[in-house]
């Protein structure tokens, strides 16, 4: 058995190097193989593992922005993509709670703070539904700090 280790840069070792690797591992087997028909002029079954190694420093910042990220995710929900808190903050606020309709919820991660931008669908003071749109900072564990309705 063969093995080949390839040191990745720091370059090569950011996001998601995992996808990329096991697209060149493929690749890199094939020549290998194709390599070693060509030098020795005889089909070998040699079995060739190739490993690609993560450049150390980029690979802690890929776990951090790793759980950075799922930490965030874990603000909403599952089954419509909202914030619970701030959902109910605004329907807490609505003429006619019972009319909030969630559309969506998108973020932005600030460092130190999120801001969260959730689209939603309500009855006015004349009972018509219009789209309003909430715009809240909130903490990474979840605390509402500010919410702003805009009316789209």
């Amino acid at each position: 058995m063969d093995t080949i280790y390839f040191q990745l840069s720091k370059n090569a070792s950011k996001n998601n190097w995992r996808n990329n690797s096991n697209i060149h591992k493929s690749i890199f087997t094939k020549n290998y193989k194709k390599e070693i028909v060509k030098q020795k002029n005889v089909a070998t079954n040699v079995k060739t593992v190739i490993v690609f190694i993560p450049d150390p420093v980029q690979f802690k910042i890929n776990e951090k922005k790793r759980r950075r990220t799922n930490k965030i995710l874990k603000l909403f929900q599952g089954w419509d993509g909202s914030n619970r808190k701030l959902k109910r903050y605004v329907k807490e606020r609505l003429n006619d709670p019972k009319s909030f309709e969630h559309i969506e919820t998108q973020y932005e991660d600030k460092g130190y703070y999120i801001i969260l931008y959730m689209t939603y669908r309500g009855k006015n003071t004349f009972g018509a539904l219009v789209v309003n749109e909430a715009v809240a900072k909130i903490t990474l564990e979840g605390k509402l700090l500010d919410v702003k309705n805009r009316i789209l």
